[in-house]
């Protein structure tokens, strides 16, 4: 008897051994690419004067963002007060000397006075860190973008004669599209040459003799989160066609100004519906789309006050519905909030709780970063703000007292690791504690992984393996942070340098962990699926509408094999097959499809076509 119960004793302790150190593999194919990357970023330092010499606005925090945390893309306003009265009255001649750069709101109102006046400092509070920021990243090898958005357009071109407004029917630019008794003229051009004028000031503004041409704005949004009307902020709303339709008016002015800047749409809150309405108006619309480079969302809940999901299924649907028409790119421009403990209010609204910020609110951003990443196919992310607080419970930024938060420890192991020109390559597990994400950089040949254990109390063995004909890199080099618990305010061990590992040995992971691994010597390798469609614009398909199949013909004459996805009108996947292509073609059997409307995607390039009764 004694022996039997040591017996199982002894199975049971087994057990729990194999169940807690079991090694897990983490599949990893350089040959299959999805997303490429433009970068990592934030706003700027919004809590402090941009230009008054505070502990922000120096070159040690300056080098602190772009050295250490590998910030690449920075998301500024364009002020509200850019242009406080029409410069001109005349929308196709553009005085700059006009606009208004070095007063604030209250110098332009009065202090006090002016409850419609915007709350964005002037444009020259902005170019001196733009400049200083700029010159950091060109020493540091790696440019900077600079992006831009809209909150409002000036109040003498809105409806309500003011930068914000409740009522989302008036809250707007005045446009033709919108009849009104007390307006007499629409303000479509005006608001173009409002964005032609601040494009043009930033380049004349940072000019330097380390920089004699000045800052080129990298893109546009023509209006941040444009379904709110918001009573205390500067905003403004637009329905899905007013949106596409300024976004061409303002394309149109671009391209006869010659100005090169991209235009970005819609910067929505995290609702797949609207998303998907914003982007048709544009893409279904062949006037608008080629003043229209990249679509944006800002990962808040559907009601924009929580910070993002990391539903996968909904950034499957946002990338699917962004590049369901052509292989446009995908960016997430703004998030914030990541707290661990939600803020509590009574039945009266009082105050119970406040939030707080502890690294579990730092693993949730992490945890949303690699859906966006991995499901989204995003190839940019953006926080808020990086700029400071001395609120612990500030989940906005990225600094607290001057130091680097959660969100900033969480946020450098893919910023700083995951360089601009990356491409994300297929990676799978088995187990769902474990979330790893990777990407290839062939010019700097060089493999990136982050991998996220989610487990609260087990560590996790893992081994990474490579399909035949994928060699790994010799070694990586492998950071990590983590804490014994989530509530613990910041963690254990920050982005620590835990040394080199081989690519073939047992790698542990911590719980409550993130771990990157950097691999050099990672050599590029030749695409079988994705990479040679996407090198041809000539392709068909016929016949359509179809019955049983549908010929695909690639005019670059391709053979071998490749995937080819089939989506219905609601961008859901409903067929993935590896069609083999002989110069050039290949046939998809469509037997299993009912009659409708669908969208056959090879590569980088989709086409609509319709099945038969």
């Amino acid at each position: 008897m004694k022996i039997k119960l040591l017996l199982l004793v002894l199975m049971m302790n087994l057990t729990f051994t194999i169940k807690t150190f079991a090694q897990i593999e983490i599949v990893i194919d350089k040959k299959i690419k999805y997303q490429t990357i433009e970068g990592f970023g934030g706003f700027g330092a919004r809590e402090v004067p941009w230009n008054d010499g505070g502990p922000l606005y120096t070159d040690q925090y300056i080098d602190k963002v772009i050295n250490d945390l590998g910030l690449t893309i920075s998301r500024t306003q364009v002020p509200t007060t850019f242009e406080m009265q029409n410069d001109n009255n005349d929308p196709f001649v553009t005085d700059l000397s006009k606009y208004n750069v070095d007063k604030s709101p209250d110098e332009v109102f009065g202090a006090g006075n002016g409850a419609c006046k915007g709350e964005h400092r002037p444009l020259n509070s902005q170019t001196p860190w733009m400049s200083a920021m700029n010159d950091k990243a060109k020493a540091a090898g790696e440019p900077i973008k600079f992006i831009a958005s809209i909150w409002s357009p000036p109040y003498w071109m809105k409806y309500v004669r003011c930068y914000f407004g409740a009522d989302p029917i008036w809250n707007k630019l005045v446009v033709s599209e919108i009849a009104s008794a007390e307006e007499v003229k629409d303000r479509k051009d005006e608001f173009a040459e409002y964005c032609v004028a601040f494009i043009k000031k930033v380049k004349e503004m940072t000019k330097s003799s380390a920089n004699p041409n000045g800052i080129d704005l990298y893109a546009i949004s023509l209006q941040n989160e444009p379904k709110f009307a918001q009573a205390g902020f500067s905003s403004a709303t637009y329905s899905y066609a007013e949106l596409a339709n300024i976004i061409k008016h303002v394309g149109l002015r671009f391209d006869k100004e010659g100005i090169k800047t991209k235009i970005f749409w819609p910067e929505d809150i995290g609702d797949l519906a609207d998303f998907r309405r914003y982007i048709n108006a544009v893409e279904l619309n062949p006037e608008i789309t080629p003043h229209a480079d990249f679509a944006a969302v800002h990962a808040y809940n559907a009601n924009g006050t929580i910070a993002g999901s990391a539903n996968i299924a909904l950034w499957d649907g946002m990338y699917r519905s962004a590049t369901r028409y052509r292989p446009i790119q995908f960016w997430q421009t703004e998030t914030s909030g990541y707290y661990k403990v939600s803020e509590l209010k009574d039945a009266e609204g009082k105050l119970i709780r406040e939030p707080k910020i502890l690294w579990g609110g730092g693993m949730n951003l992490a945890t949303t970063m690699y859906v966006g990443l991995k499901y989204g196919k995003l190839s940019a992310w953006l926080y808020w703000s990086i700029g400071n607080s001395s609120n612990l419970n500030d989940g906005y930024q990225f600094f607290y007292n001057d130091q680097p938060n959660v969100n900033y420890i969480a946020s450098k192991h893919f910023y700083r690791y995951i360089r601009p020109g990356a491409v994300q390559i297929d990676s799978k597990v088995s187990d769902l504690d474990v979330l790893p994400v990777a990407f290839q950089h062939d010019e700097k040949e060089t493999m990136s992984m982050v991998i996220i254990n989610q487990d609260s109390v087990n560590s996790k063995s893992i081994k990474l393996t490579f399909p035949a004909g994928t060699l790994p890199p010799a070694s990586f080099k492998r950071y990590v942070s983590q804490s014994a618990s989530l509530m613990d305010p910041m963690p254990t061990e920050k982005n620590v340098d835990k040394g080199t590992v081989s690519s073939t040995e047992t790698i542990s992971l911590p719980p409550n962990s993130i771990t990157t691994l950097v691999g050099l010597g990672s050599k590029p390798v030749i695409t079988e699926t994705v990479s040679e469609l996407g090198n041809t614009d000539a392709w068909s398909i016929f016949p359509n509408p179809a019955v049983n199949e549908i010929n695909v013909n690639l005019n670059n004459g391709f053979s071998g094999t490749s995937n080819v996805e089939i989506f219905d009108v609601l961008s859901r996947p409903v067929q993935s097959v590896k069609l083999q292509f002989n110069n050039g073609s290949g046939t998809v059997n469509i037997e299993s499809l009912s009659k409708g409307i669908y969208f056959i995607k090879t590569g980088n390039k989709t086409k609509q076509f319709v099945v038969a009764e």
